[in-house]
C-alpha cells in the first residue's frame, strides 16, 4: 500500500510545471483528507486547460445553487456522446460523491483522470468516460468530521443529505432536488453503458477493502443480465485480485453470521443501480469497507475504476450488441415485470474472508454485544442469494393518457426521454382506468413522502373523456421500461408510490345526511338490485347495519352522485386489442401506390394510396396515427364504399368495420385526401376474434397519374357549389383517375397535388421537380422508379400554368418568369422536358398525355397544342394525346364531371389499346 502512495508523489515530481496545483488534497495529507469541492473543481479546469482530451463543462443546477459539472475524456478529443456512441465507443459513466461523507470516488476519480492527461495510465481507444466530479454539492458544502462514526477517515468530509437534506440516492424517480433533475439530464445526455456510483459501505465487519454492488442481473434481464452475472462479474474479480484488491459482492447482513448467506441487494429505481436498468444500463455500486484506512479505499478505488475500464474496453462490442438487442426485446415484449424477489431454492458459492464473530461484555452497557475478532481471521464458501424472480407482471398497453394537469409526472417524463405528445382536439378515448381498491400510506415520513404501499388496483375498460392538451404516451419507444415501472402503481418506486397522485385519494365532494336521505330513499326505490346488496350487506356485517352513515355512504358509493374522480388513478391505459394482426410489412397486405417506411410503420403520401386485404370474419380495425389532422380515408369494403375515417395524430385503432356476415370479404383502406401538412403511419390491421387473412390481391395492370387538383378530386364531394379545398371534400375515390384504373382492374398510382403545373405553380414546386419523390414534401425522399414499372402512364398538367401565366404580380410568376411572360415556345420546351424526364424513367411504356376538363381545354385555348406539339417533336409513338372536353361549369369538377372524365378517357384506352 505504501508503495503504491509512494508512487503518486515520485509521478508528481516528474512534472515540476505542475507539480503544485496538481497535487490533490489526498496526496498532500499522505492519503488522510479528502479535497473540497472547490479544490476539486479546480483541478479539473486545470486540466481541462493542459489536454485536448479533457474538457468539463457545466449541465444543471443543485439545490446548493451551484452548478454541476462532467468532465469527459476521450483519446480523440471528442466530448459529445452521441459521437461516441455513432463511433460505437463503450461509455462509462462515473458518479462520485452522491454521499459526500463517502469521499473514495471523488478522490480517486480525480488522480484517474490526472494519469490519464499525464499519461500515466492509458485508456482504451474504444472507451470514453463521463465523470461527475462531486454530485451531492450541498452536502459537500457542509463539512464535519463526526457524522460517519462507523468510518475510519478522512480528517473531515461532507454529509449524507444534501441542501434540502436528502439523500440523493433514493431520489432518482421522485426528483425531488435539483440535483436529481439535473443528474437526469446528464445521464441520459451520456446514455452510458456502464455507470459507477461509487460509496462506502456500512454494515459488518470482514476483511475485504472493496465490495461490489451491481445491477441485479435477472432484473437487468435479456442477453446483457446473463453477461454481467456470468462473464463481466468475474472478470472484474479476476482483475482487482490480480491488482491486489480482492474484492466479494456488496456484504448485505449486519449480525456477524456469513455462514447463512446473504441475499443480493434488490435496487429498486430509487437508487442509481435501479434507475440505470431501466435504461438498460449495466450499473456498479462500489462499497469500500468502512473500517479500511481512507487512504486504502480510495487506492482500491482506483484499482476497481482501472479494471473496469479494461473489461469495458475488452467486451465493448458484446456490451453494446447485448444492450441494443434487449432495448428491442423490451419494445416488443407484451408483459414487464415491476416487482421481484430472491429465490432462496438458487444461489452461487463464492469465498468469504471474514472474521470470527464473538460476544463479550459490553463496558458501555453491562450487557453482551457483538464484536468482530481480527486476530481470528476465516475464510468460508457461504452461499450468495443472486437468483431473483418477478412476483408481478404488468401488461404494457398501447399508450398511456396522463391529463395535463399532472404536469410535474409529465416534466419527469420527459426529463427521462419519455417521448409524448398533446392530444390536438378534444375526445372520447376507450380506455382502461385503474381504480384504488387498497393501499397502505406510511406513518411516518420517508425521504420527504408519506409512501404508498402495498397498493392493489382492479382495472374497467370505459370512455375517457380527454381534452385538447393532454398527454398521449405511446409505449413503443427506448423509455417504455422507465414509463411503465413510474405509471403503473403497483410499481415499486411508481409515481403513485411517491404520492404525486394522492390527491384523488381524497372526495372533493359531499352531502349534508338529512338531504341524502330522501335522495338515497328514492334512488332505492328505483334499483331495486341496490336495496337488495344494501340489505345483504347488513345482514352480513353486524356493525355496517348498526351504523346509518356507512349505510348512506354505501348507497352514495352506487350512485351516480359520487364523484369519479375518488380513487380513480389519472393514468389511463390504451389497451393493446386482441385478435389476429397483420404489420406493415405483412404479405397478406396488397399496396398500391408510394408507400415509405419508417419506426415500423408504412408511411401514406398521397391521394389514391391504399392497403387492401382479402380475410374471413366478422370484422377488422387499422392502426393508424397521423402527423395532422388533414387526411381522410375510405373504407371500402367488398367493393363498395363503407365509411368516412378522419385520422388523428393519436396512434390508435379505427374500427373500420365490424358486424359483417362471417365469410370471404375484402377491404381497402384508400387515402382520398392528398398530403397537407403530413403522412400518415399506418401499422397494420387487427382482426375481429376468429379471423382469418387470406391471399392478398392480385393484379395484372398498373396505371400510374401525374396531375393537379382535377386528378386529386378536389372538391368534387362540394355540393354546395363553394369549391371548398378542404379534406371532407376532396375525395380521391371518385376521381377519373381512380375510376378508370379500377375498371381495369389495374394498380393505382397518383402522383397529383392541387394547384401544380409543369412551369409554374400557386406554390413554389412545380411537377418536374416533385414528381420523383416518394414523400412530396422532401427533396432527399426519392422514389426508386426500379421497384415499380406500370402498364401505362397518363398526365394531366398544364391548368395552372394556363392561369399563372397570366398574373405577371403573382409571387410564383416573378420566381419563375421575372418579368417576362413565356411564350409558346417556352411553354412546349418545358413540357419535351418533362416527358423526356419521365420517359427515362419509364422507356417503352404507353404514354397518354392528356388535358382538361376545365377551361384550358375550352374552345379556342391554346394549351392543348402545346401539349400536341411537345408529343409531336418526341417521335415517340407511344406517347398519345387525348383531352378531355370543357365542362363548361365554374369550379373544380364534380363527382359526375369525374365519372364523365374516367368514361372519356377509358373508351380511349379500350380503342388505343385494346383492354
Amino acid at each position: 500500500m505504501r508503495l503504491a502512495i509512494l508512487s503518486f508523489f515520485l509521478f508528481i515530481g516528474s512534472f515540476p510545471s505542475y507539480s503544485q496545483p496538481l497535487v490533490t488534497p489526498f496526496e498532500r495529507s499522505g492519503g488522510k483528507e479528502t479535497t473540497t469541492y472547490f479544490e476539486c473543481i479546480d483541478l479539473y479546469k486545470q486540466l481541462d486547460k493542459i489536454s485536448p482530451k479533457l474538457s468539463i463543462r457545466e449541465m444543471g443546477l443543485s439545490d446548493a445553487g451551484y452548478r454541476y459539472h462532467v468532465v469527459l475524456y476521450s483519446n480523440d478529443g471528442i466530448t459529445d456522446p452521441a459521437a461516441w456512441h455513432r463511433k460505437h465507443k463503450i461509455v462509462l459513466m462515473i458518479n462520485n460523491g452522491i454521499h459526500p461523507g463517502e469521499p473514495d470516488g471523488i478522490d480517486a476519480s480525480m488522480l484517474l483522470l490526472r494519469d490519464l492527461v499525464f499519461n500515466k495510465v492509458a485508456l482504451p481507444d474504444n472507451v470514453a468516460l463521463a465523470v461527475i466530479p462531486l454530485y451531492n454539492i450541498g452536502g459537500a458544502l457542509n463539512r464535519n468530521s463526526f457524522s460517519r462514526v462507523n468510518q475510519n477517515g478522512p480528517v473531515s468530509y461532507g454529509f449524507r443529505g444534501n441542501a434540502q437534506n436528502l439523500d440523493l440516492n433514493r431520489d432518482f424517480t421522485k426528483c425531488d432536488s435539483r440535483d436529481a433533475r439535473s443528474f437526469s439530464l446528464i445521464f441520459h445526455w451520456v446514455d452510458p453503458e456502464i455507470l459507477v456510483d461509487n460509496h462506502v459501505s456500512d454494515g459488518a465487519d470482514y476483511q475485504y477493502t472493496m465490495t461490489l454492488l451491481s445491477s441485479q442481473w435477472n432484473k437487468l434481464g435479456g442477453e446483457l443480465g446473463a453477461f454481467l452475472h456470468d462473464v463481466l462479474q468475474p472478470a472484474l474479480g479476476a482483475g482487482m485480485e490480480k491488482r491486489g484488491w480482492p474484492m466479494t459482492p456488496y456484504v448485505n447482513f449486519e449480525d456477524g453470521s456469513p455462514e447463512n448467506g446473504w441475499e443480493a441487494f434488490y435496487d429498486t429505481p430509487r437508487y442509481s443501480s435501479g434507475y440505470a436498468t431501466l435504461s438498460h444500463t449495466i450499473a456498479f455500486m462500489p462499497e469500500t469497507h468502512m473500517l479500511k484506512p481512507f487512504h486504502d479505499r480510495v487506492l482500491a478505488t482506483y484499482a476497481l475504476l482501472e479494471t473496469m475500464i479494461a473489461q469495458a474496453s475488452i467486451h465493448a462490442q458484446e456490451i453494446i450488441e447485448k444492450r441494443k438487442k434487449d432495448a428491442a426485446a423490451d419494445i416488443r415484449a407484451a408483459e414487464l415485470p415491476l416487482a421481484w424477489k430472491p429465490d432462496s431454492t438458487r444461489f452461487d458459492l463464492i469465498p468469504f474472508k471474514g472474521y470470527e464473530a464473538e460476544h463479550k461484555t459490553s463496558e458501555v452497557t453491562g450487557l453482551p454485544r457483538l464484536f468482530y475478532d481480527h486476530a481470528r481471521p476465516s475464510e468460508k464458501q457461504v452461499k450468495f442469494y443472486d437468483y431473483f424472480r418477478p412476483t408481478q407482471f404488468v401488461s404494457v398497453p398501447r399508450a398511456y393518457i396522463l391529463p395535463q394537469g399532472w404536469h410535474e409526472v409529465a416534466d419527469l417524463l420527459e426529463l427521462n426521454g419519455v417521448r409524448m405528445r398533446h392530444l390536438p382536439t378534444d375526445t372520447m378515448i376507450d380506455a382502461e382506468a385503474y381504480h384504488i381498491e387498497d393501499y397502505n400510506s406510511s406513518p411516518r415520513a420517508y425521504e420527504k413522502h408519506h409512501r404508498n404501499t402495498s397498493t392493489k388496483v382492479t382495472a374497467i375498460r370505459q370512455q375517457i373523456r380527454c381534452l385538447k392538451g393532454d398527454y398521449y404516451i405511446p409505449t413503443d419507444q427506448t423509455a417504455r421500461r422507465f414509463l411503465t415501472e413510474m405509471l403503473e402503481p403497483t410499481g415499486d418506486d411508481s409515481y403513485f408510490s411517491w404520492n404525486f397522485f394522492d390527491a384523488v385519494l381524497q372526495e372533493k365532494e359531499g352531502y349534508s345526511d338529512y338531504r341524502w336521505e330522501d335522495i338515497a330513499a328514492a334512488w332505492l326505490k328505483e334499483h331495486p338490485g341496490l336495496r337488495e346488496q344494501l340489505e345483504e350487506k347488513k345482514r352480513s356485517e353486524a356493525s355496517f347495519a348498526k351504523d346509518p352513515e356507512a349505510q348512506l355512504y354505501f348507497i352514495y358509493r352506487h350512485s351516480p352522485y359520487y364523484e369519479p374522480a375518488h380513487l380513480r388513478y389519472p393514468v389511463y391505459r390504451i389497451p393493446i386489442e386482441e385478435g389476429l394482426s397483420a404489420g406493415p410489412g405483412d404479405p397478406h397486405i396488397h399496396y398500391e401506390g408510394r408507400i415509405g417506411r419508417r419506426n415500423g410503420a408504412a408511411l401514406f403520401y398521397w391521394a389514391g394510396t391504399s392497403a387492401t386485404v382479402n380475410f374471413s370474419g366478422t370484422g377488422l380495425s387499422a392502426e393508424m396515427e397521423d402527423a395532422d389532422t388533414s387526411n381522410y380515408y375510405n373504407v371500402i369494403v367488398d367493393g363498395s364504399f363503407f365509411a368516412r375515417i378522419h385520422t388523428d395524430r393519436i396512434r390508435q385503432n379505427y374500427v373500420l368495420v365490424s358486424g359483417l356476415p362471417d365469410g370471404r370479404h375484402t377491404l381497402s383502406l384508400f387515402k382520398r385526401t392528398e398530403l397537407y401538412g403530413g403522412p400518415t403511419s399506418f401499422y397494420g390491421f387487427l382482426l375481429d376474434k376468429g379471423g382469418k387473412w387470406l391471399d392478398p390481391p392480385s393484379r395484372h395492370k398498373k396505371i400510374e397519374f401525374y396531375g393537379n387538383s382535377i386528378t386529386c378530386g378536389y372538391a368534387d364531394e362540394d355540393s354546395s357549389g363553394r369549391d371548398r379545398g378542404v379534406g371532407r371534400f376532396e375525395n380521391n375515390y371518385v376521381s377519373y383517375a381512380a375510376l378508370t384504373a379500377r375498371h381495369f382492374d389495374a394498380d393505382y398510382t397518383c402522383i397529383a397535388k392541387s394547384g401544380i403545373g409543369i412551369t409554374v405553380s400557386w406554390f413554389p414546386l412545380i411537377m418536374p421537380e416533385m414528381y420523383d419523390r416518394l414523400d412530396p414534401s422532401d427533396p432527399t425522399s426519392k422514389w426508386d422508379f426500379s421497384s415499380y414499372r406500370p402498364d401505362l402512364v397518363v398526365i394531366n398538367l398544364f391548368q395552372n400554368d394556363s392561369w399563372l401565366v397570366e398574373k405577371p404580380d403573382h409571387d410564383q410568376f416573378r420566381a419563375r418568369f421575372g418579368t417576362v411572360k413565356p411564350d409558346s415556345g417556352n411553354m412546349i420546351h418545358a413540357y419535351s422536358s418533362f416527358l423526356k424526364s419521365l420517359r427515362a424513367k419509364y422507356p417503352g411504356i404507353p404514354i397518354i398525355c392528356s388535358l382538361g376538363s376545365m377551361d384550358a381545354t375550352r374552345e379556342g385555348s391554346p394549351w392543348p397544342g402545346y401539349i400536341r406539339s411537345a408529343v409531336n417533336a418526341s417521335g415517340d409513338k407511344k406517347i398519345f394525346t387525348h383531352f378531355f372536353p370543357y365542362k363548361g361549369t365554374p369550379g373544380h369538377p364534380s363527382t359526375a364531371e369525374q365519372k364523365m372524365m374516367a368514361e372519356s378517357l377509358i373508351h380511349f384506352i379500350e380503342q388505343t389499346f385494346k383492354w
